[in-house]
């Protein structure tokens, strides 16, 4: 054997001692380590579990695990049958549960002990609370959310004879405008070949019913949208349509009667508005504004008063 044999041979064994040497010292701060470390049987969630669900529902969605006594939550479950007398359907989880948490104690409660708020709570003094569903395209395409902001616009079919009727009965108009005296019927001329009053001429020269559109009422607070309240909203991570939801609004008293009258009379649309909106006064739109109707009744009125001689 060579003396670079020799040298080779000897450096092996001197670098596989080292070695050795290294692994033996790890070892011994490993087990030192581990001796320090005390693990301890735990529960974790193995998916996320939501508030209030019933503890027979949400034990379906735990597991046993393990983790160093030092991290061990002061409230943690580490007892199956403790686990099992807490998790029963009589009982609800009072938060959310992240996946892998470890359960604990305080995320389930009795049915007796959750205190289940009320709606009524947030409404402010003197305010009521009303509710209208209109479709997810009527509400915005579903992007209203609790706390914003709305106007009300209203669409329906107005009948002109109903309410010529109406201004033209004493008791009625009474009733309903508190006057007394008639109004004055509007000049219309008369085709005096033809013998029509100045009423039918009017009647013939107007559309018994005609379809109006007006916001009828503005900056209507969003008190509630579905299951979302406007002093809970919930998690809503991204912008997303809730759809065609029971829309809550905080109003008052007297808005709340229109409201109820509009969603039961018309076709309600809502407009939604942006911060530092400013009322406007409108005047409605009837399908003169988009078909130009009133220009074909000037033109038989005046033929009307041609054939009259007028």
């Amino acid at each position: 054997m060579g003396r670079r044999t020799i040298v080779l041979v000897v450096a092996l064994l001197l670098a596989g001692l080292s070695a050795f040497a290294v692994w033996q010292f790890l070892r011994a701060v490993e087990d030192d380590v581990k001796a320090d470390i005390e693990v301890v049987d735990v529960f974790r969630a193995n998916q996320r579990i939501e508030p209030g669900v019933d503890g027979a529902t949400a034990l379906t969605f735990i597991e046993s695990s393990t983790t160093n006594q030092e991290f061990l939550p002061p409230a943690a479950i580490v007892d199956q049958e403790a686990l099992n007398e807490l998790f029963v359907a009589e009982a609800l989880t009072t938060g959310p549960i992240s996946e892998g948490a470890i359960v604990t104690t305080d995320m389930i409660q009795s049915v007796e002990e959750v205190i289940i708020p009320r709606l009524s709570d947030t409404i402010a003094p003197g305010r009521v609370a009303v509710a209208i569903s209109p479709s997810q395209v009527a509400a915005v395409g579903g992007f209203v959310r609790p706390g914003d902001r709305v106007n009300i616009v209203a669409t329906t079919a107005v009948d002109v004879g109903r309410f010529l009727e109406t201004i033209t009965d004493e008791d009625l108009r009474a009733f309903f405008f508190g006057e007394e005296e008639e109004p004055a019927a509007p000049e219309v001329p008369v085709d005096e070949e033809a013998g029509i009053t100045p009423e039918e001429a009017l009647a013939a020269a107007t559309p018994q019913v005609f379809d109006y559109t007006e916001t009828v009422l503005q900056e209507l607070e969003v008190l509630a949208v579905g299951a979302f309240v406007r002093e809970a909203p919930g998690e809503q991570p991204g912008l997303g349509p809730l759809g065609g939801e029971i829309l809550v609004f905080e109003v008052t008293v007297e808005q709340a009667e229109r409201i109820i009258w509009i969603d039961k009379f018309t076709d309600v649309t809502l407009v939604l508005l942006p911060e530092g909106y400013v009322p406007v006064e409108t005047e409605g739109v009837t399908g003169d504004d988009i078909f130009s109707i009133v220009e074909r009744l000037q033109r038989e009125l005046e033929n009307l008063e041609a054939r009259s001689g007028g």
